[in-house]
């Protein structure tokens, strides 16, 4: 199991007045059916008590190796959960394919092995986007907890190395989020 938890205190400044900014993370990670299975269970909170939200917001929605993000809900835009306030809760099932052991020679690709991983996201923020026909319109506000986005994913892991030393993991998925209006 693994905790992270950011805390910050930020000072009176030009037009704003004291605030705190807090975000808290947990993961833990279990055994599943068979050994070589595993199962993750992560949350993640975000709480600012700045009332300008234009200084200090948070961000979530479906993953995107370009704006990594801890506030993950797959099936949806990066922009799906917008605010002061955001909470995501993962979770993830993964298990092997094949164990291949291989490479192009010696060098300079190896191919250790290639997974399936089952995926189940919900989220909430105190702003969520509207969409119309795939295109951005406007963000809906509302409290934390009150419209929950859920998505679900399954996802083709391959895992290697290039050069011996740089880990590589490549990974294909598939994500549907429930709620259309929202971009899913």
């Amino acid at each position: 199991a693994s905790f992270k938890n950011f805390t910050a205190v930020y000072p009176s400044s030009k037009n704003e007045s004291n605030f705190l900014d807090i975000r808290p993370e947990l993961e833990a990670f279990f055994p599943g059916l068979h050994a070589s299975h595993s199962l993750s269970i992560g949350a993640a909170l975000g709480i600012s008590t700045n009332r300008f939200l234009a200084s200090n917001y948070y961000q979530g929605g479906g993953p995107s190796p370009l704006s990594p993000s801890v506030f993950v809900v797959r099936g949806y835009p990066t922009d799906a959960l917008f605010g002061q306030r955001i909470a995501t809760a993962n979770l993830a099932y993964t298990l092997p394919l094949a164990q291949i052991y291989r490479g192009l020679g010696t060098n300079p690709f190896f191919l250790q092995n290639i997974g399936l991983r089952l995926a189940a996201d919900a989220g909430s923020a105190n702003y969520l986007a509207v969409y119309s026909e795939k295109i951005f319109r406007y963000y809906e506000s509302g409290q934390l907890g009150r419209r929950v986005l859920t998505g679900f994913g399954a996802e083709l892991l391959a895992k290697g190395s290039i050069f011996y030393h740089v880990p590589v993991t490549v990974i294909a998925g598939l994500h549907y989020g429930t709620k259309a209006r929202y971009g899913g």
